[in-house]
């Protein structure tokens, strides 16, 4: 296998990681139900698998004798841009998450606080005791 084919393997695999990213992206926009979060999981799964691919592409090009240069490098640019494509649909995206995270930690807070508020209405001597009834007679 020569460069030139190992490089035009790895842009496709890239190619894919950015459509996968984008199907993150509409996945992680709205409401996430049970099924988003399988989803959302098994996207994110593949999309490792597409990395672990591209690590080996890439050693597999340093042991690689150099083919046509000037093809490689056209190559070699359009793994560039794409790569900074991925990188910004990346950075938006752990932004997005996190914004998403931030929201439901705060929801968890004010059900926490909710539920410390209504211990103090809790009669502990009822709940360990119920014949307490029956001794109020």
């Amino acid at each position: 296998m020569n460069l030139e084919d190992i490089l035009t393997q790895k842009h496709a695999l890239l190619s894919e990681m950015v459509e996968l990213t984008k199907d993150l992206f509409a996945l992680a926009d709205g409401e996430l139900g049970e099924e988003d979060l399988d989803s959302l999981v098994a996207t994110i799964g593949r999309r490792g698998e597409l990395m672990s691919q591209v690590e080996k592409l890439d050693q597999a090009a340093s042991a690689c004798e150099p083919g046509d240069c000037v093809q490689c490098a056209e190559i070699l640019v359009a793994i560039g841009e794409t790569l900074k494509e991925l990188n910004a649909q990346q950075d938006q995206l752990v932004a997005q998450l996190s914004a998403r995270l931030a929201a439901v930690t705060n929801d968890y807070d004010k059900v926490k606080a909710a539920r410390r508020g209504l211990k103090g209405y809790y009669n502990q001597q009822v709940a360990t005791t119920p014949s307490f009834i029956d001794k109020k007679r």
